[in-house]
């Protein structure tokens, strides 16, 4: 059992099901009930957009850039004239080289479809 959990059955009773703890301090080790408050997944994802901790609200690139990095990188062991590497990739849009691997091997941003951004999606996705 969490001890956030414990926190608030300590403190409230039982937790309704379905619900999870959540914090108004944004600290996840916080167990003080004054910062605790109850909500689905989707309220605590919301909440997380809202302050700007989420993974997309914090996204340094645009579902456009992920969509043009897709578009020109093709991956190549023997390093044909003209192609673009990943790092040079990382360069140019200002991220680690490792963003750029998690999104042209798709692990990351999979919502943006290979060499475009799927359009009507994003806008939902970028907008709450």
């Amino acid at each position: 059992m969490r001890a956030t959990w414990v926190s608030w059955i300590l403190h409230f009773g039982p937790m309704p099901e379905g619900l999870f703890t959540c914090h108004h301090c944004d600290n996840p080790p916080c167990v003080n009930p004054d910062h605790l408050f109850l909500g689905t997944q989707l309220d605590n994802m919301r909440d997380s957009s809202r302050k700007g901790r989420s993974a997309k609200s914090a996204a340094k690139l645009t579902p456009e850039q992920v969509a043009e990095i897709r578009r020109i990188y093709i991956p190549n062991p023997h390093r044909q004239r003209g192609r673009i590497t990943q790092t040079e990739l990382a360069n140019r849009y200002g991220v680690l080289i490792g963003t750029i691997q998690a999104i042209t091997s798709s692990k990351t941003w999979r919502e943006i479809l290979h060499g475009k951004a799927n359009q009507g999606c994003q806008v939902e996705l970028y907008q709450r």
